[in-house]
C-alpha cells in the first residue's frame, strides 16, 4: 500500500469499513484528526464502537453503550448524487434513505428527526450533515441561491 498520510476528507468512493468490519485507515485519520483538532487529546479509536443488529443493519455504540443509531456500510447500495434546486429561504429536504445533504458555506444548515417540528442548528457555514431517512434538512441563506446537494445511500 502506498502513502497513508491523511489531510482532509476521504474521497467519496472509500468505504467507511474495511473487509474485517472495522473502520478503514483514511476514515480512522480523518475522525482521529476532527477529534484532535476539536480539542481531544487522544484518538478517539474507544469512543464509539460498531455493532451489528439482529436486522443486518450496523449501528453506532457509544461510550456508555447507547445506540446511537445506524450507520451506512460498504454493503449498501448508494443512489445517484442528486442535485437539489432550493429557491426560497428556508429549504426545507426530507431524506428519502440514510445519506448526506451538502450546502455550500454561504448557508445556515438545520437538523430535524421529529418531522420537522425541532430543528437544531448544526452549522452557521454550510458543510455536511448525515441524515437517516425521514430526516428533516433546513437550509437557510441570506444573498444568492445556494448550492446543495444530496448523497443517497440505501432506500
Amino acid at each position: 500500500m502506498g502513502n497513508q498520510t491523511q489531510s482532509g476528507l476521504p474521497l467519496l468512493n472509500t468505504p467507511f469499513l474495511d473487509a474485517l468490519g472495522f473502520v478503514s485507515f483514511p476514515w480512522y485519520a480523518f475522525l482521529s484528526s476532527l477529534h484532535q483538532k476539536s480539542g481531544g487529546s487522544t484518538p478517539a479509536s474507544n469512543a464509539v464502537t460498531l455493532q451489528q443488529q439482529p436486522d443486518g443493519t450496523i449501528h453506532a455504540i457509544g461510550p456508555n453503550g447507547q445506540d446511537l443509531g445506524p450507520v451506512l456500510t460498504t454493503g449498501e447500495s448508494a443512489q445517484p448524487v442528486k442535485e437539489l434546486t432550493p429557491v426560497v429561504s428556508p429549504f426545507i429536504y426530507q431524506a428519502p434513505t440514510n445519506g448526506w445533504i451538502v450546502a455550500d458555506s454561504t448557508t445556515s444548515l438545520f437538523i430535524s428527526r421529529d418531522g420537522g417540528i425541532t430543528y437544531y442548528r448544526t452549522s452557521t457555514a454550510g458543510g455536511q450533515l448525515v441524515m437517516l431517512k425521514g430526516d428533516r434538512a433546513q437550509v437557510t441563506w441570506t444573498t444568492g441561491i445556494p448550492s446543495v446537494v444530496w448523497f443517497g445511500g440505501n432506500t
